[in-house]
């Protein structure tokens, strides 16, 4: 029996030869596809031509922010939603759509230009009192979408904590007013790994643990709005 010996220069070429028929094969045995695309207007139903934000909710519709309503579509049809004229039931804050957002519940959350949100059951199909008390007018520029919770704040109301229980809404307000905070200009909102929660204020820092609100005594000499002062709170959060 005869035994052969490749040299390195000949296994080489073996695996290149090799590859290339793998590369050869793949690219015709692989189905074709083709991409239909569509453009949506106003001649489709659409109530603007100029798009904000775009958004797909668990139930497959598709959300488009525009400057006249807030429009759903389920593939065939737009639905637009306006704001109403009166104003004295939960709906369409602002006709000028920002975002929209969907939380663990299935409420969508619509930010609109004048800071103000609305909240929208997609299994009811309407409008809701997202804060349990009719103070859904209350002016709010950010979300911060959590797992147990959401937190509505800004720059000069405070934040507002709006949990869905057994089949309503509770809120709680935290703001200069009431005590519970130093300053009602909030810049951020985070949550850290073991669930904590982070608002950083221009007088310092308070974190949300155990249903308690407390001011965080090792940054209160720096202001919380900064790059750095989260930078420092990521390294401090991790330990």
């Amino acid at each position: 029996m005869k035994t052969f010996i490749l040299g390195k220069r000949q296994v080489f070429i073996g695996m290149l030869y090799s590859y290339c028929m793998f590369i050869f094969i793949g690219i015709h045995a692989s189905p074709s596809y083709t991409i239909h695309t569509e453009s949506l207007t106003t001649s489709n139903g659409l109530s603007n031509n100029t798009v904000r934000h775009i958004y797909q909710d668990s139930k497959g519709f598709i959300w488009f922010s525009t400057l006249n309503g807030l429009n759903r579509y389920d593939g065939n049809t737009f639905r637009t939603f306006l704001p109403d004229s009166i104003g004295e039931l939960p709906s369409l804050a602002d006709g000028r759509v920002k975002s929209v957002c969907e939380d663990n519940h299935g409420f969508l959350w619509i930010s609109t230009s004048i800071d103000r949100f609305s909240c929208y059951d997609l299994k009811r199909d309407c409008f809701v009192d997202y804060t349990g008390c009719e103070a859904f007018k209350e002016q709010y520029a950010y979300i911060t979408l959590l797992s147990d919770a959401v937190w509505l704040w800004g720059r000069g109301k405070g934040c507002r904590r709006v949990c869905y229980k057994n089949d309503r809404f509770y809120s709680d307000v935290f703001c200069l007013e009431n005590g519970t905070l130093d300053t009602n200009a909030v810049s951020f909102i985070e949550q850290d790994s073991l669930g904590r929660v982070w608002i950083g204020t221009q007088e310092g820092l308070y974190v949300w643990q155990n249903k308690v609100l407390k001011k965080n005594g090792l940054f209160t000499q720096f202001r919380a709005d900064t790059l750095l002062f989260r930078v420092c709170l990521f390294h401090y959060c991790q330990r």
